[in-house]
């Protein structure tokens, strides 16, 4: 009896041994595949940017607009450049519903998920001497810690979470969403 005891322990004991081996739970999964919108680009002239990153989201919304109507309309050649104002003001007379706002990474990752590109404010140079690039955040790759922008003349520009934050930070985070619909 003993033997037969001994016999079913053991055949227990191995198969839930073996059995832990096989365990269904993850070892390492496959980093996520970047989020990327398919915003239409539109290069950035020098002191464009702004009308370009409006015009890229506007086209995205499928409203038929370009670069030079939006440039004459916001463009302001004694800042050679555009206030954030502007950009949603021209938006808003288009039909569009725009806000601006403070973002956040967690912001973006939200609008992207649901099908919405942002214009982001950065300043790449410093407090004292700003200079001040509009951009469109089109994606992010979370697994390589990177911002996917339009950005002067580069389509899908990767640019490192620390870098983008740290020139948006000094902008205070401004971000401008454009849906459709009156606002």
């Amino acid at each position: 009896m003993d033997r037969l005891l001994l016999g079913r322990f053991l055949l227990v004991f191995f198969y839930c041994l073996s059995s832990a081996c096989a365990s269904t739970g993850s070892v390492s999964s496959a980093p996520e595949p970047p989020l990327l919108l398919q915003v239409p680009y539109f290069p950035q002239q020098v002191g464009l940017c702004g009308p370009a990153s409006l015009t890229a989201v506007l086209t995205y919304w499928h409203e038929a607009v370009s670069v030079d109507e939006v440039t004459r309309a916001v463009y302001l050649p004694q800042l050679n450049g555009t206030l954030g104002i502007d950009l949603a003001l021209f938006a808003r007379k288009k039909g569009m519903r725009a806000e601006s706002f403070v973002g956040s990474l967690d912001t973006i990752r939200d609008r992207l998920s649901h099908g919405i590109p942002l214009i982001a404010f950065l300043n790449l140079g410093y407090r004292i001497f700003p200079v001040g690039h509009f951009v469109v955040v089109t994606g992010i790759d979370e697994g390589r810690e990177e911002m996917i922008v339009h950005s002067g003349d580069e389509e899908n520009k990767r640019i490192p979470y620390r870098t983008f934050m740290a020139a948006w930070e000094k902008t205070e985070f401004w971000a401008l969403q454009i849906v459709p619909g009156a606002g």
